[in-house]
């Protein structure tokens, strides 16, 4: 009983102290105020209305904790209440209004023992009495989710803001929308807002994605996230998210390069060339065209030449050798007799114009003799 009693304190003062390692990015996880706006005209003083804290796309979740800042001319926090995310099974650990100052702090757990919570769930609901005509950001900030590890490991997510205008006047939709995989802050959809408001998008991409561009109207304004839209219109706005580029990668595998004859007789064979070989490898995700080039010098270390293969395109995951139609292969012309070396490396196209122009990998060595 003691020890259960220590751990559920451990993870309580950890939770009050912000005291977290930091664990692996759980991609699209969020907390966020729901609705994300409310714009009307209609809720003037004396009026009321509530919004939840929702979690969403979350794993293994144990605690949750939050401040929501609003501006305290034109509204005042009343009530906050439990949102049932962990059922009936949790403990309330803070909450607190602090109207003076214009925010809020709310913090719940699991009980010790229960099943951690995955999912979407509902974290609170606060409700909210409008003071005066005007509008209020609210501001969810110094949030963390804990997850059910001992001690708590701090789930990576992003908080997500809500917006209340209760104004009449020109009034302006912004629709949002994505292309690509992932989302941004305000959600994607349509959302209204005052004439001459400045509104900060942010991009959310999903794992292995990332934003390439913001397109305002059809036009693109670039890559800064934040973006910030100005109201002076109904304004459509496109984050264009993209894949991660692979990062090629190629190798010449164990034993990959070598001579057509070790020991090779100027004048007895075929022809005067010894034909020099190599296996390579692309271990990367992307197909690239790929030659190995060969720095042959003789026995004092002089440089005799760099004699290359032809470009192949190596697909990803593909082993090309010197057997067969695809293959690294170039002659070499032995100058007179005596000991030569051969340094290979592999090269590849690092532009897209099908030219390999980068070294890259390990060097692999060996030498040949020729012999009258």
């Amino acid at each position: 009983m003691k020890r259960k009693t220590l751990l559920c304190l451990t993870i309580v003062a950890s939770m009050l102290l912000g005291v977290f390692t930091i664990g692996p990015v759980a991609a699209a996880t969020t907390m966020g105020v729901e609705p994300d706006s409310i714009v009307n005209p209609g809720l003037g003083p004396g009026s009321t209305f509530t919004v939840e804290i929702w979690v969403r796309n979350v794993a293994n979740l144990a605690g949750v904790e939050f401040k929501l800042g609003y501006d305290t001319t034109v509204l005042t926090a009343t009530t906050i209440t439990y949102g049932a995310i962990f059922g009936d099974t949790y403990f309330p650990l803070i909450s607190v209004i602090n109207d003076a100052d214009g925010y809020l702090h709310y913090s719940i757990m699991e009980m010790f023992g229960e099943p951690a919570f995955t999912g979407n769930g509902k974290a609170a609901t606060i409700t909210f009495s409008v003071d005066s005509v005007g509008e209020s950001v609210l501001n969810l900030y110094d949030t963390i989710l804990g997850d059910a590890s001992s001690p708590p490991v701090q789930i990576v997510h992003d908080p997500l803001d809500g917006y209340f205008n209760n104004m009449p006047g020109v009034q302006y939709d912004l629709t949002i929308t994505v292309q690509g995989s992932g989302t941004t802050s305000p959600t994607p959809g349509v959302h209204t807002y005052s004439e001459g408001a400045e509104v900060d998008v942010d991009a959310i991409p999903d794992a292995g994605w990332m934003l390439d561009h913001w397109e305002l109207d059809t036009v693109n304004v670039g890559a800064a996230d934040p973006y910030t839209v100005t109201m002076d219109a109904d304004h459509t706005l496109t984050a264009v998210f993209v894949e991660v580029p692979q990062i090629p990668s190629v190798t010449l595998a164990r034993h990959s390069a070598w001579p057509e004859h070790h020991h090779y007789s100027i004048g007895k064979d075929e022809d005067s060339s010894n034909d020099l070989f190599a296996i390579v490898y692309n271990d990367g995700g992307v197909d690239i065209w790929v030659k190995v080039v060969f720095s042959v010098t003789d026995l004092a270390d002089n440089p005799v030449g760099d004699f290359e293969t032809a470009p192949i395109l190596l697909p990803a995951g593909a082993m090309y050798g010197h057997k067969g139609d695809a293959r690294y292969k170039t002659a070499f012309v032995p100058p007179s007799v005596g000991k030569y070396y051969v340094s290979a490396q592999a090269w590849y196209d690092a532009d897209g114009d099908t030219v390999p122009d980068t070294a890259m990998g390990k060097q692999k060595t060996f030498s040949f003799s020729v012999v009258a």
